[in-house]
C-alpha cells in the first residue's frame, strides 16, 4: 500500500448516485465507508515495501471502483497497483479529472465496444454527447487511433467537439436524427450523455454493431 497526501481530488456522476442513496448496501459493509471521490492525485508519503514502482515524493494519480471509500481527504491509503506516477505536462487539478473517467471510457470503448488501440483504421464511431467528461476523453482517444469519430452534440459545443478532433460533427436539434443516419451506420456507438434515448440508436448501427456506454 501507499500513503499519499492528497492534493486535488475529483467527483464523479458515481459520487452523484453515492450522495442521493445509490450503492447504500455495499457501503454498509465492512470497509465500505462512505466519502466521495473517485479520483485523485497528489505525492507519495509512504511506500510499503512490496510497492516498488513508486517511493516518497513521487506525484501520483489514480482511481477506485465506486465500493470502495472515497478520496476527498487530507491523505490516502490506497493499494500500490491503484496509484501510478502521473504525467509531468498536467498540473493537480487537470490530472484529478482524468483516471476514473479514463477507465470508463477504455472500458465502454474496448472491453465493451470491441475496439482494438492503434487499430481504429475503417472503424465508424458515434459519441454521443461528446462533449460532456467522458465525451471529450472517448473522441480523443478514438481519433489518436484512427477511428472515424462522429459526435453528437449541443449546438453550442459544436466548436469544441471540431477542436477535439472529431470527423464529423452533428448539432442536436429537430433534424438531428436524420443527419445521424445519414453519416451513419456505426460500428460502435458510445453513450457519454443523454441527448438520445437508446431505441433511437439501436436503428443507426452497422450490422454487427456494439452498443455501449460509459455512464
Amino acid at each position: 500500500e501507499v500513503l499519499v497526501r492528497v492534493m486535488a481530488a475529483g467527483l464523479d456522476r458515481t459520487d452523484l448516485l453515492a450522495v442521493g442513496g445509490g450503492g447504500r448496501v455495499v457501503r454498509g459493509r465492512k470497509h465500505g465507508g462512505f466519502s466521495v471521490g473517485r479520483d485523485f492525485c497528489g505525492v507519495v508519503l509512504e511506500a510499503g515495501v512490496g510497492v516498488a514502482h513508486l517511493a516518497p515524493g513521487d506525484r501520483v494519480w489514480g482511481a477506485l471502483p465506486s465500493h470502495l471509500p472515497g478520496l476527498l481527504a487530507e491523505q490516502v491509503v490506497v493499494r500500490g497497483a491503484a496509484a501510478h506516477r502521473m504525467p509531468t505536462n498536467l498540473n493537480w487539478e487537470g490530472a484529478a479529472t482524468v483516471p476514473y473517467s479514463a477507465l470508463q471510457v477504455w472500458g465502454a470503448l474496448v472491453w465493451r465496444g470491441g475496439l482494438v488501440p492503434d487499430r481504429g483504421a475503417g472503424v465508424q464511431l458515434l459519441v454521443v454527447d461528446g462533449v460532456t467528461d467522458t465525451g471529450c476523453l472517448a473522441v480523443q482517444l478514438a481519433c489518436i487511433w484512427g477511428v472515424s469519430v462522429t459526435v453528437l452534440c449541443p449546438a453550442r459545443t459544436v466548436p469544441l467537439a471540431r477542436a477535439l478532433g472529431a470527423h464529423t460533427v452533428i448539432a442536436d436539434g429537430d433534424h438531428c436524427e436524420a443527419e445521424l443516419r445519414d453519416a451513419g451506420p456505426y460500428d460502435v456507438i458510445l453513450v457519454a450523455g443523454d441527448l438520445l434515448p437508446a431505441a433511437a440508436l439501436a436503428p443507426l448501427l452497422a450490422k454487427r454493431g456494439r452498443l455501449t456506454s460509459c455512464l
